[in-house]
């Protein structure tokens, strides 16, 4: 497993959250934060947040199967980690995880205080399971937004793009259980698929080829990093 301490301490860390969002960013050491091209996109997340005034609620839906590498699930921790650190400007926000497997295990459940939330995300243990249940992660961030209904409620969605046993029939699919969430006009759901053939799965679930986006290897996921806050920082995710 990669080799790293996230935050020193649970004091260091409230404390970097109650600053700059670059020293939110700096607080993460991991190899999504480190390189040239990685700063970039981080950077021109940064910009989209602070223009945009972003405030949504999120729900991080991740694969935590036997597919999926000690280092690999470590690497979607960060990316989580990482795209919260962005878009917790605002402190109205609200932040849910849940990991899927055959059955969906809650990681952290609805909250404001990002980094309680973030505490829970780094300590969560992969399930490990040998089949993909795509469905129960979708369904079970949909539970988390029953609260907040209305707002700006989104859903991202990780992993290597395989589905091994979900049904393919409605109403229990994947994409029919999406379609329910996405009949709210301020909620959607952005995938970032991994490693895999086809995209079409991801788009039935999201709804919109534009909030599928595909990379080669887990350390390549900072790539797409921009254009996913983007699509998750839309009009919808605003107060005016």
């Amino acid at each position: 497993m990669i080799a790293r301490t996230f935050f020193l301490c649970c004091a260091f860390f409230a404390v970097c959250f109650a600053v700059v969002p670059e020293a939110r960013i700096e607080a993460l050491n991991s190899p999504l934060t480190t390189g040239a091209a990685n700063r970039a996109q981080i950077d021109r997340a940064l910009e989209i947040v602070e223009e945009t005034g972003c405030e949504p609620n999120l729900c991080f839906a991740i694969d935590g199967s036997s597919s999926i590498t000690d280092d690999e699930f470590q690497l979607q921790l960060d990316f989580v980690a990482l795209i919260t650190g962005l878009v917790s400007l605002d402190e109205q926000s609200g932040y849910s995880a849940i990991q899927y497997g055959l059955r969906p295990k809650f990681m952290s459940r609805f909250t404001q205080d990002a980094a309680a939330f973030l505490l829970k995300v780094e300590g969560t243990r992969q399930l490990r399971s040998v089949r993909t249940f795509i469905a129960p992660g979708i369904g079970g961030c949909m539970r988390q937004f029953r609260r907040v209904r209305g707002q700006a409620n989104k859903i991202i969605l990780l992993g290597d793009g395989r589905s091994t046993f979900d049904s393919r029939d409605p109403p229990l699919d994947p994409p029919s259980i999406a379609a329910q969430f996405l009949a709210e006009p301020n909620n959607s759901i952005c995938a970032v698929g991994v490693s895999f053939d086809t995209t079409e799965l991801l788009e039935e679930i999201t709804g919109d080829p534009d909030r599928v986006f595909s990379v080669a290897d887990w350390m390549s996921v900072v790539d797409v990093l921009a254009d996913l806050v983007e699509q998750v920082c839309g009009a919808d995710a605003v107060e005016f």
